[in-house]
């Protein structure tokens, strides 16, 4: 398979870039309590409290259960769900901002943190291309399947029947 662009990115990208947007406002769905000393990870958050900075975003997307238990309600789709809505509330506020504003303040968090296979010109014309974008179109699918435990870990199996099915449904809605 030919891949003409690539884009690679990690955590500390995205809490640059969503600093250097200015932050983005998401809604905590539930009480989110998770300590991992190892990783100097600490994640508090009450339900309904608005979420703004790079960071506390960087926390959102990894949190999966409390200490004591307790996570989304749908499990690690429940997470993924929410990792879509960060992607889409960021993609939404640079298509409806300044394009060229945006990528200008947004191009030192990318030198730094962003490894791609653009050009900044390629970068720009797909920057451009992106303010005839509705945000009502863009939409996200997750592969279908169940999570299933095995020896202690957690995995997603693939339901290959379905995915199939998916993938028909969503080619033939373009």
């Amino acid at each position: 398979m030919d891949i003409d662009y690539y884009v690679q990115f990690d955590y500390e990208a995205v809490k640059a870039i969503v600093d250097g947007l200015g932050g983005l406002k998401v809604e905590v769905p539930n009480d989110m309590n998770y300590d991992d000393p190892a990783d100097d990870l600490h994640i508090h958050f009450k339900k309904g409290q608005a979420v703004k900075n790079g960071e506390d975003i960087v926390k959102l997307l990894r949190w999966r259960k409390n200490n004591k238990g307790g996570g989304y309600k749908e499990g690690d789709l429940g997470r993924i769900k929410m990792q879509q809505q960060i992607v889409k509330l960021g993609m939404e506020k640079v298509i409806n901002g300044n394009i060229v504003a945006n990528f200008l303040k947004l191009q030192s968090p990318i030198t730094k943190y962003v490894k791609t296979s653009m050009t900044p010109k390629e970068m720009m014309y797909f920057a451009n291309k992106a303010k005839d974008i509705n945000s009502e179109s863009i939409f996200f699918h997750t592969v279908p399947g169940n999570p299933k435990t095995m020896e202690g870990l957690s995995f997603f199996v693939i339901n290959k029947d379905k995915l199939k099915e998916e993938i028909d449904l969503v080619m033939a809605e373009e």
